[in-house]
Order: structure tokens, then C-alpha cells, then sequence
């Protein structure tokens, strides 16, 4: 199987079912940080600069892979863009939340992420992004 690690912890493999995800190289004891962050912040009016020079299909999927957090919109660019979904998670903000196996995949509930901003909301919506409350 293709992989790619990414430091001592972890590496980035396919799923059976899922496309790709992040994967425990060895023991991740609980509370430990696994990864850095890579995020690209844009406040609000970035994200209109981009929105009025793209098409709708990439508006879209730009809205679907971000965030926003106050008057900031959070656009992962890193290990994080792999991390899946999972009702009963072992990560939160890329610290473990229980311990780790090898070769277990990590995952955080996409819930924590469910609140959204009413600037992006609206946003969402004006644009027809499909936001799944899971």
C-alpha cells in the first residue's frame, strides 16, 4: 500500500472506503500532539475577493473544505485535510483524545465543526454548498 509519512506518529494511507486518511505509525498515548496545524486564515473580505473571480463550481468546493471562525474564514491546507469522520473519534484539534494503536486511523467528530458563522452560513446558502448535519 502507497504511504506517506508524515513524522514519527503518523502517515497518510488510502481506506477502503474513504479515499485517503491518517494513519498511527506506532502508540499514540492520549493527549499528545500529533501534527501542526497548516491553515490559511482570510477575513471576510478575502473570501468575497475570491468568490467574485471564480465560477460557481469552484465558489462551491472552495466554501465546502473551510471554515469560519469569527470574521476569519479557516481553510486547511495540511494533514488535516485527511483526517475523517468518526461518531466516537481519538483526535480533537489534533491532540489525542484516547489512545492511539498502530495502524488504527485517526479521526475527529466533523460535529465540532457544525457551528458556523452567520456570514458563512449565509454564504452556504447563496451559493448552494451542501453542508451535511451529521
Amino acid at each position: 500500500m502507497n504511504t506517506r509519512p508524515i513524522n514519527d506518529f503518523i502517515e497518510i494511507r488510502e481506506t477502503r472506503d474513504k479515499g485517503y486518511g491518517v494513519f498511527a505509525r506506532k502508540y499514540i498515548p492520549i493527549n499528545i500532539k500529533v501534527y501542526d496545524e497548516t491553515r490559511l486564515k482570510l477575513d471576510k473580505e478575502m473570501v468575497e475577493h475570491i468568490i467574485q473571480k471564480n465560477d460557481e463550481t469552484v465558489i462551491q468546493r472552495f466554501l465546502s473544505w473551510g471554515w469560519a471562525e469569527k470574521d476569519l474564514f479557516i481553510f486547511p491546507l495540511g494533514v488535516e485535510t485527511y483526517i475523517n469522520h468518526n461518531d466516537n473519534p481519538n483526535m480533537k484539534n489534533n491532540i489525542s483524545c484516547r489512545k492511539i494503536i498502530e495502524g488504527e486511523e485517526l479521526t475527529e467528530d466533523y460535529r465540532e465543526f457544525d457551528k458556523l458563522e452567520d456570514w458563512y452560513f449565509d454564504l452556504t446558502k447563496k451559493y448552494d454548498v451542501w453542508i451535511k448535519i451529521l
